[in-house]
């Protein structure tokens, strides 16, 4: 088996292994997608929580104003009833005219207090409620990952022996590179040559699509052991069979007209 086929090989094991981590990893991003909404809507409660605790409190400040002010309502009453004078009843009545005004708008306060009481005790419900369906969506999410991990367990084991197989044979500087392109490129380490016009010579690079030199297609099919990589990305290139076949059919034309030219000479 050539370096390029054993290059195949590893890259064919790698993108299974890719496949089956893609599974696990989307039922992973739903879970933590879930977590985060479920951590978001408890720390919403809370702050409601807290909100309805605030107002509570400042409205328990301004029912004690409001009793207070009551009974000096009622006190200034009892004093016009007993004024000796009109001066004194009028200065009576100014005061308490003040006070009912104070009393009053004590009361739009504690009104706009309870209805803001309300929304928020709506509110904290509401959340609760929906923490609670979360909670559920978490725990199904999170029993996702478990089933798919078990899933695939037995047969990432079978692939990853495999793979470690197909790396023993690959010389250590070429899996080096292989490797970092792999980290570099989202796993993709290897491309394919495509025939673009097999009549002119023009070839591209599977990965970016880019026209590579018609030496690097000459090595590769020489099977020379070296490693070519694509002359804008650099991935590593491998020669597919199609192409392969087209060079193989080209070799043999190229043979019969030697031949031929041998024989006219």
């Amino acid at each position: 088996m050539s370096l390029m086929e054993r290059l195949e090989r590893l890259n064919l094991v790698d993108g299974q292994l890719r496949g089956l981590s893609v599974r696990v990893e989307k039922a992973k991003t739903f879970h933590r997608a879930q977590t985060k909404q479920l951590d978001l809507g408890r720390q919403r409660t809370e702050e409601a929580k807290a909100n309805l605790l605030q107002v509570k409190a400042a409205y328990g400040v301004v029912e004690t104003e409001a009793k207070a002010l009551d009974t000096q309502i009622e006190t200034s009453r009892e004093r016009m009833d007993t004024s000796a004078t009109a001066k004194e009843y009028n200065a009576l009545l100014v005061e308490l005219n003040t006070v009912k005004n104070e009393r009053a708008k004590l009361d739009e306060t504690m009104v706009q207090q309870l209805d803001e009481v309300e929304r928020l005790e709506a509110l904290v419900t509401e959340s609760e409620s929906s923490a609670s369906e979360r909670e559920s969506v978490v725990a199904a999410a999170a029993q996702e990952v478990q089933e798919r991990e078990a899933e695939i367990a037995e047969r990432v084991s079978e692939l990853q022996a495999e793979r470690d197989e197909a790396a023993a044979d690959i010389p250590q500087e070429v899996l080096d590179l292989y490797n970092t392109l792999c980290e570099q490129h989202d796993g993709e380490a290897t491309a394919h040559v495509e025939i673009e016009s097999f009549r002119h010579k023009e070839f591209s690079c599977s990965a970016c699509s880019m026209q590579i030199p018609f030496a690097i297609v000459s090595k590769l099919y020489a099977g020379l052991g070296q490693v070519q990589q694509c002359t804008n990305c650099p991935c590593i290139m491998l020669l597919g069979e199609d192409v392969r076949n087209e060079l193989d059919k080209d070799s043999k034309k190229n043979v019969k007209r030697r031949e031929k030219a041998a024989r006219e000479a």
